[in-house]
C-alpha cells in the first residue's frame, strides 16, 4: 500500500463493487453512491428515502447492471435510471432478504438465503435446497465457482460445500483443517487454492492442504474475517472485525486505525480497483 486516501464524508460502507467502467459503487446506511474517480453521485432509488431501509450485497453483471439486496423488500436491478425488483410478489424469494449475490460466467444470479440457494438466469428461477436436491445446509452464506466448474459454498453453521456435478461433500471441523464450520467468505486464486474466512481465522486450502492464520500466529489483526480478495498481482486482501491485514510473497502486513488511514477497523466488505 503506497498511499491511502480517507472520504470523510463516506467513512460507513454496508456494500460494494466495481462495474465494468471501472466506477465504484457502494451503500452507507439507506443510500446508493457512485464514485467514478473525482465525483460522488447518489443514485439511490426512492424506496430509500425510508431511514429504515438498508442496502446490503451488490454485484454487478456482463451488461453493467446493479444488482443488491434492499432490506426487506428484495433485490432490485439497476440498469441505467430503470430499477427492477424481485420479491416474495413476483419471484420464489420466500423472504425479502437474502445474504449473498453471485453472478457468474453466464451471467446467472446466484442468491444465498436461509431456504436455500437460488439461481436466476433472467427468465427462470431454480430453487436448490435440502428438501429438493440434498444440499446439506440451506444456511447459504455465498457461492463461488472455480475453473474446474466445481461450486464452493459458504454456510453459516455446516462448513464448506463443495458440488463436482455429482456429489456433495462437506468440509467442516471433524473432517478437514477448518477451525469453525461457520463460512463468512472465499476467494479462489488463479492457481486454484481456496481461501476461506471463518469466525476463527483464514483458511488456505489447496485440495490437499489445509492452513490456517490467525490473530494468535501474528498474521491478522482479528480472527472474525468478513471478506477476501485477491488482486491481479496475487496479493490476498483480508478485512477482519479488527484491521485490514494482506499477504504478499508470503509475508503479511497489518493495517488499523492506529498505523493506517483507516478511520475504523470493523472492515466490512473489500473491492479490487482497476490499480488495484
Amino acid at each position: 500500500v503506497t498511499g491511502w486516501e480517507k472520504l470523510d464524508r463516506y467513512l460507513y460502507c454496508d456494500a460494494m463493487c466495481v462495474d465494468l467502467y471501472d466506477n465504484l459503487w457502494f451503500s452507507k446506511y439507506n443510500r446508493l453512491y457512485k464514485f467514478d474517480g473525482d465525483t460522488f453521485t447518489d443514485h439511490s432509488p426512492d424506496v430509500c428515502d425510508d431511514e429504515a431501509i438498508g442496502i446490503y450485497q451488490m454485484a454487478c453483471d456482463c451488461n453493467n447492471n446493479l444488482w443488491m439486496e434492499i432490506k426487506n423488500l428484495g433485490v432490485y436491478r439497476k440498469n441505467g435510471n430503470k430499477w427492477m425488483t424481485y420479491s416474495t410478489q413476483n419471484s420464489p424469494l420466500q423472504k425479502n432478504n437474502i445474504n449473498c449475490i453471485l453472478l457468474d460466467s453466464d451471467n446467472r444470479k446466484w442468491l444465498g438465503t436461509d431456504y436455500g440457494l437460488l439461481e436466476f438466469d433472467n427468465n427462470t428461477w431454480n430453487l436448490y435446497n435440502n428438501d429438493l436436491d440434498g444440499i446439506p445446509s440451506n444456511e447459504i452464506n455465498g457461492v463461488y465457482f472455480d475453473d474446474t466448474g466445481t461450486t464452493w459454498i459458504c454456510t453459516y453453521s455446516d462448513g464448506l460445500i463443495k458440488y463436482d456435478g455429482n456429489a456433495w461433500i462437506v468440509y467442516n471441523m471433524e473432517n478437514s483443517g477448518l477451525p469453525s464450520d461457520d463460512i463468512f467468505c472465499l476467494a479462489i486464486a488463479d492457481d486454484g487454492d481456496l481461501w476461506i474466512g471463518t469466525g476463527k481465522g483464514l483458511v488456505k486450502y489447496d485440495g490437499i492442504t489445509w492452513k490456517v492464520f490467525n490473530k494468535r500466529q501474528g498474521n491478522l489483526p482479528d480472527d472474525f474475517v468478513r471478506d477476501i480478495e485477491i488482486d491481479s498481482q496475487g496479493r490476498i486482501w483480508v478485512g477482519t472485525d479488527g484491521g485490514l491485514a494482506v499477504m504478499e510473497l508470503g509475508t503479511w502486513t497489518q493495517y488499523t486505525s492506529d498505523n493506517s488511514e483507516l478511520p475504523d477497523n470493523d472492515i466490512e466488505c473489500l473491492a479490487i480497483g482497476p490499480d488495484d
